[in-house]
């Protein structure tokens, strides 16, 4: 990815989102400079790592699916993706990984972002000398005052996964069992003690697999605007 130079801002259109975003918060604008307390909770979203996938409310507007790059005291920066074809999605999230201050600034047209021939300018995303999107139809900034709630996609372990995955480790232990037990092998009992820690080896490794390989993603949310909690 490369950094270069200055290019001069074009008009763009306004995403969905975003023309929700400048409806809902602009009463506040006007605020937006003021020093806002510290909150527990949008201090957890300045923490996130960027790329991070999250699911972000603004005003009014439906939960819409995105992508971290970057927040600070007054806003949050994320990504759209939605609609863009995978070389540019792919280098997108690279230029927000490697430098998600640069990629919230793109739009001031002080800088520009390449990744091979994927451009990310003030005047929208190029693939080459094609364009592919407005800038903010791909880059959003939405105002903190503007943000209802934020959520982040979490694996939880399934109980019913380790369930399966122990009922599994059962018969594999006790086929395991069953062989060893039968074996004819000239020591003792050590068949017996044998197959008796494969059983349980089985059990227990099939119950942690399948906790881990069928636990489903939940919405975990991390931060609710001042007017998201006084309207619960």
């Amino acid at each position: 990815m490369a950094v270069v130079g200055a290019h001069r801002s074009a008009g763009q259109a306004r995403s969905p989102l975003q023309a929700e975003i400048l409806r809902a918060s602009r009463d506040v604008v006007l605020r937006a400079t003021a020093v806002q307390a510290v909150d527990p909770q949008w201090e957890r979203v300045e923490k996130l790592a960027p790329g991070a996938r999250i699911t972000l409310r603004a005003g009014v507007a439906a939960r819409a699916p995105r992508v971290f790059v970057r927040a600070d005291d007054a806003s949050v920066t994320v990504l759209s993706l939605v609609g863009l074809p995978r070389r540019a999605r792919e280098a997108v999230l690279s230029m927000a990984a490697q430098a998600p201050t640069r990629v919230s600034s793109v739009g001031t047209g002080a800088v520009q972002l390449r990744d091979r021939s994927i451009v990310l300018r003030a005047d929208g995303l190029f693939d080459g000398p094609t364009k592919i999107a407005e800038l903010q139809s791909v880059v959003e900034t939405v105002p903190r005052s503007a943000v209802a709630e934020i959520s982040v996609r979490s694996a939880q372990g399934s109980a019913r996964g380790a369930a399966i995955g122990a009922a599994i480790g059962v018969a594999a232990g006790y086929l395991t069992y069953g062989a060893f037990a039968a074996s004819d092998a000239p020591c003792g009992g050590c068949s017996t003690n044998i197959a008796a820690t494969a059983f349980t080896a089985g059990v227990a490794g099939g119950a942690a697999i399948g906790y881990f390989a069928m636990r489903p993603e939940r919405d975990a949310v991390i931060y609710r605007g001042p007017v998201t909690q006084k309207d619960r």
